[in-house]
């Protein structure tokens, strides 16, 4: 009997051991989609919610960019940094960009989603 009851026991455990981190992740999307909402959504729709488009609208990038310390969109060098984002990058290279210089693989998805514009600066030549 002692092996039935420990059976039991570790049956219990199995089904509800991941529930406390469930809901924590519940609490999250909440934050993000009301949770009444949710099951309108496939889980790509959630993912894409939650964590910004897979892929990269760059155009969207240059509208939401700043320039500073003397650099334009219209520098040469500029212009290459466009170029290379959008035809000689794949999305992984532009995704490991992204997270090096502004510690995030995605980009918002929508003007307003942006905390903070991205920002572009020559190197001083201090």
């Amino acid at each position: 009997t002692t092996r039935l009851v420990f059976a039991d026991a570790l049956r219990k455990f199995k089904l509800t051991e991941f529930d406390e981190p469930v809901q924590a992740i519940r609490r999250g999307l909440a934050t993000i989609v009301p949770l009444s909402a949710l099951s309108l959504f496939t889980w790509q729709q959630v993912e894409w919610l939650a964590c910004g488009v897979p892929h990269f609208d760059i155009e969207l990038l240059k509208e939401m960019t700043n320039y500073s310390g003397g650099a334009s969109a219209e520098d040469s060098w500029v212009q290459l940094f466009w170029e290379m984002l959008e035809h000689r990058m794949d999305e992984t290279e532009r995704a490991l960009l992204m997270e090096f210089v502004w510690g995030r693989s995605r980009l918002p998805t929508t003007k307003k989603d942006f905390s903070r514009k991205f920002k572009i600066t020559p190197l001083s030549k201090a």
